[in-house]
């Protein structure tokens, strides 16, 4: 059994979710997973929400099982307020009245009229011909001569309250439930790096896993891990064996760049000693230059990918073609 399967035993998330997730990470060549707002959703995580609403998970379910892998290391993004009934972030900010509660509250500015002493509200004293002092009746003039700004409060305009710090209110443009600070739901956002080197530990799996199943279905019979005596005695292992009646297709991957040297080395290696058999190999893209000149063998197909769901498409037709082909 694969490392992948063994440790998705444990999963409290279903395996496909986490394959899925897995693969669309490859897929995009993701580095990092960064929360995003928009209007009509508030925070989401792009696809990894909408995979975990297709399976009525949370994102957080999804993450926390890629960090169990390995894949993922979690760091605070965000601190956000959520509405406590539905848990959207789409939320219409207020101020309240901490006296009554009313949300008509309104910013006023304390002035000081420099002619007369008079000090009042300067949204108070508005005209059609300007600023007009309530005590002298004169305009207020010029600000900074004429008079001086003390300060800013808020006032309420139901209860006339007046204070220094009106209260946080919300209301949630997805349920209308309507609630103060606190009652608000304060929900920490993570972003998270992805870790490259874990994350190819899985890429040949679930490739393979795919190909495996899709295999499966088509009827044919699968061996996986299969060994097989070459030429010069020495056993070779071959990620998987497809046989038809008396024939049979061997595919192997080469997806670690790292190694690519030796692992070229060893694949092509393994086919002239076993006599040139049928043989897929799978390789990315990015590195298929390096290894396309190395294909000598008619009986050799690369398949060439750029995402997973490709390579499992194409490696289908080549094990078709293979196999209709007689030796």
């Amino acid at each position: 059994m694969s490392m992948l399967k063994t440790m998705l035993r444990e999963s409290k998330v279903p395996q496909d979710v986490v394959i899925n997730a897995l693969t669309y990470i490859i897929d995009a060549e993701i580095d990092e997973i960064i929360p995003e707002y928009n209007e009509r959703e508030g925070f989401t995580y792009g696809e990894f929400t909408r995979l975990a609403v297709r399976y009525n998970l949370t994102e957080e379910d999804i993450f926390e099982e890629l960090e169990r892998l390995g894949v993922l290391k979690p760091e605070k993004y965000k601190k956000i307020i959520r509405c406590p009934q539905c848990g959207s972030s789409r939320l219409l900010s207020q101020l309240a009245c901490p006296q009554c509660g009313s949300t008509d509250v309104n910013r006023i500015t304390l002035v000081s009229h420099v002619s007369c002493g008079y000090t009042g509200v300067l949204e108070d004293m508005a005209s059609d011909e300007g600023f007009i002092c309530k005590k002298c009746k004169k305009p207020l003039g010029k600000e900074g001569t004429d008079y001086l700004k003390i300060g800013s409060l808020f006032r309420c305009e139901s209860c006339a309250s007046r204070f220094d710090a009106p209260h946080p209110h919300y209301e949630c443009l997805g349920c209308n439930y309507s609630f103060g600070h606190r009652e608000a739901d304060y929900h920490t956002l993570n972003k998270y790096e992805v870790n490259k080197d874990k994350l190819k530990d899985y890429v040949e799996e679930i490739i393979l896993g795919k190909i495996y199943d899709e295999l499966v279905a088509e009827g044919y019979k699968i061996e996986r891990n299969a060994k097989i005596k070459g030429q010069s005695g020495l056993d070779h292992t071959t990620n998987i064996i497809v046989r038809k009646d008396h024939d049979f297709v061997l595919i192997d991957t080469i997806v670690d760049t790292e190694n690519i040297t030796s692992d070229i080395l060893t694949v092509f290696g393994k086919h002239v000693d076993l006599g040139s058999p049928k043989h897929i190999v799978i390789v990315p893209s990015k590195t298929a230059s390096l290894i396309a000149f190395r294909v000598g063998s008619s009986n050799i197909k690369l398949v060439v990918f750029d995402v997973v769901s490709e390579a499992i498409y194409k490696t289908k037709e080549a094990v078709k073609e293979l196999l209709e082909t007689i030796s």
